[in-house]
Formats: C-alpha cells, sequence, structure tokens
C-alpha cells in the first residue's frame, strides 16, 4: 500500500494510504479522459481498401459521439463515396456541410471530421473556382487542377512539399563542416547548420522514423530555446551527442518525440532576478528526454528543470544538479523516471512534483540532499518513492 501526500482545501498537507484499487481507479479515469474525442482531436492516418477508410487512436474510443473530432492523413485516393470506421466501431458515412457526400479524398492530405447525425461531417471547406462554376471543396492542393496552395492545421499553413511519406528510416546528419546543399543522409554529405535539418521535420510525415544527429561545434545559438509546435505523425530521435546545451518547448506535437544526451540550457544571466529559459511538453503524445544533465550550480532559475502537461513522457538516465525546481507532471500528464539522480541546492528544494491528476513513476530514483523528496497536489500522485 502506497502512503501519498495530499494538500487539503485548507493549505495543510495531510498523508493517505492509497491501495491498489484506488491507483486502478485513478488510472481509469485518466485513460477516459484520455479517449474523449469530444474535448480534443485525435489525428491519425488511415489504411484501408476502395474508400473504406480505417483509423486507430490511442487510446480507443469507446463508441462514437456527436461533437468528436478527428484528423485524418489520407494514404490513397479515394474515387467514390467515402467511409471512416475508427478503433473497429464500424463505418461511418463522410459528408460535406451541405449533407453530399465526400468522393475525392486525396493522398497525403489531411482532413478534419466531426462526427455528428451518425456521420463524420469535412470540417473547414474554402471555395474554388472552375470557368463561372463555384463549388465547395477542401481547401488544399489538387494535383493536376487549377488550384495549388496551403491547408492550415490550427491556422497555420501546410504546403504540399510540408508531407513526408517516404517510408524509409532516415538519419539526417549535422556537421559544422557540412554544406546545406547535401541530402544530409551521411556524414560525408552532412547538413551545416540545425535551421537545415530542422526544415528535414515536415507538419506531416507518414513516413518511417528519423533521426538527426547533431555533431561538435554545430552552431546552436538561435536554438538554445528550441521551440517546436503543431506536428503530426511520425516518431523522431535527436541525439545532441553531449555536446550542445539547448531547452527543449514541445507544443501539440501529435507523434513520438525522443531527445537525448543533451544539457538543459539555463543562462542565469541576471543573477538572483533570473526565470531563466522553460523546458516543457504540453500536449503532446509522447516526449522522451534521454541522458539529459541539469546543472544549475551558480545559477538562478525559477522555472522547473522540466514540465509536463497533457503529456505522456519519459526522463532516463538522466541527472540534476542544484535545482531546487525539478521535475513537474501536471494536468493528467503520465510521466516515468528511470535511474534519476543528482543532488538539489537547497534542503528545502523539491525534486518532483505532480498535480492535477498528473502521474509520475519512479524507479531508481537517487536525488539527494532535500528534506522532502515529492510534492503531490490537487489530484496528482508520485510512485516509486517513499
Amino acid at each position: 500500500m502506497a502512503t501519498i501526500k495530499r494538500q487539503r482545501a485548507d493549505g495543510n498537507w495531510e498523508y493517505l494510504q492509497m491501495t491498489s484499487e484506488d491507483f486502478n481507479a485513478m488510472k481509469n479515469d485518466i485513460v477516459l479522459h484520455q479517449s474523449d474525442y469530444v474535448k480534443h482531436q485525435g489525428f491519425g492516418i488511415t489504411t484501408g481498401l476502395d474508400n473504406n477508410y480505417s483509423v486507430t487512436l490511442f487510446p480507443p474510443p469507446n463508441t462514437y459521439v456527436d461533437g468528436m473530432c478527428i484528423a485524418i492523413a489520407v494514404h490513397s485516393n479515394s474515387n467514390g463515396v467515402c467511409t471512416l470506421n475508427i478503433n473497429g466501431l464500424g463505418s461511418k458515412k463522410l459528408k460535406k456541410p451541405d449533407g453530399s457526400e465526400v468522393v475525392d479524398l486525396k493522398q497525403n492530405c489531411v482532413y478534419i471530421f466531426t462526427f455528428y447525425d451518425n456521420a463524420f461531417v469535412l470540417q473547414g471547406e474554402g471555395m474554388k473556382q472552375h470557368g463561372n462554376e463555384f463549388h465547395s471543396e477542401p481547401f488544399m492542393p489538387v494535383a493536376g487542377g487549377n488550384f495549388t496552395g496551403p491547408i492550415s492545421i490550427n491556422g497555420k499553413p501546410v504546403l504540399v512539399d510540408n508531407i513526408d511519406s517516404d517510408p524509409a528510416d532516415i538519419t539526417y546528419y549535422v556537421r559544422s563542416n557540412g554544406d546545406d546543399n547535401n541530402d544530409g543522409k551521411k556524414e560525408t554529405t552532412a547538413f551545416r547548420t540545425f535551421d537545415k535539418a530542422m526544415s528535414m521535420w515536415k507538419t506531416i510525415t507518414t513516413g518511417g522514423k528519423r533521426t538527426f544527429d547533431i555533431g561538435a561545434g554545430v552552431d546552436l545559438t538561435n536554438h538554445r530555446e528550441w521551440k517546436v509546435e503543431n506536428k503530426f505523425g511520425g516518431d523522431f530521435i535527436f541525439n545532441f551527442n553531449n555536446l550542445h546545451e539547448i531547452a527543449p518547448q514541445f507544443e501539440n506535437l501529435k507523434c513520438r518525440v525522443r531527445v537525448e544526451r543533451f544539457t538543459r540550457y539555463d543562462s542565469g544571466i541576471l543573477g538572483n532576478q533570473t526565470y531563466g529559459e522553460p523546458c516543457y511538453a504540453n500536449r503532446c503524445d509522447f516526449v522522451d528526454f534521454d541522458q539529459m544533465k541539469v546543472d544549475r550550480r551558480g545559477k538562478n532559475a525559477g522555472f522547473y528543470a522540466v514540465s509536463f502537461s497533457r503529456t505522456r513522457g519519459r526522463i532516463g538516465e538522466s541527472e540534476f544538479l542544484g535545482t531546487d525546481n525539478g521535475i513537474y507532471v501536471e494536468d493528467f500528464s503520465s510521466v516515468f523516471l528511470w535511474m534519476v539522480k543528482g543532488q538539489v541546492k537547497n534542503s528545502y528544494g523539491i525534486p518532483i512534483r505532480a498535480s492535477l491528476g498528473g502521474i509520475i513513476d519512479a524507479v531508481i530514483f537517487n536525488v539527494t540532499g532535500a528534506t522532502v523528496l515529492f510534492e503531490e497536489s490537487t489530484g496528482g500522485r508520485v510512485f516509486g518513492i517513499k
């Protein structure tokens, strides 16, 4: 039976015993929240034949409900009336807002549908002109047609060349003696800049795994605060080879991302007045920080070393030195800690915090110097630490 620490409404703390049944009930609540596709949009890459498209979401929805929303990246052109089947719940017709049936989905394009009245209704249509004729059609590039232009995701344009559908697993190399005119796929044909490498991370990825290998001497001055947002699909690894300082800031990444062998950037340039730079994952499918080093000795920083919100994640084989504000997990995030070690700056520093339904599960956790190793509040839970 685990002992948990909970903050009461009066601000005082109390210790409670949590049974395995309590823990399972809480996990079920979190899964139900994650699978509520009315409150947040799902994303999937289609499969299927003969205009009958299928998508698998995780966590899976239990049933179709009015208002559930999904974005799909289409794997093949349609040539007739289309249906969509999510997680085997049954095929439903795809319709336009005027009630007509969708018949012209295009390969490698993204469409957004909302379920209503036993059908998926296409969202965000634009107008396209053929001579004197106007009719409604998805606002996206049309192969061989009269219109080419942007589609938009979260209000930002996505061009056809911003879709990566290459099925191969590819490693891109960045070296200080490289050339951005190269293809980046070998050390002998490496890119020179991180900007060029990042241009290979397309808005939509339906292909294989992408690995980015960043070598010594590559200038990351303009990327200390490395912000990436609104990416869909794919599996990505960034290896900084223990040579670079960077503060990842990830927002709305519907993909898997691993950042490894790097030092968390902290400027500390304003002394006691600094808040430093944030490092976080917000509304992401899965973010893994591996072999990360955080060293705040001699620095002052108000931000947590790492924070997770509405994200599944992992921190593995990482070291935190001189951190009073360590790892913060909130808003129904679930984060696994593996072999995390270090030492707080002050005895009152708290290495990890869980709040607002956030769950932290720690194995082989060895951060020393703190009077209190973890803090739980408003439904947050920490497991594996006594």
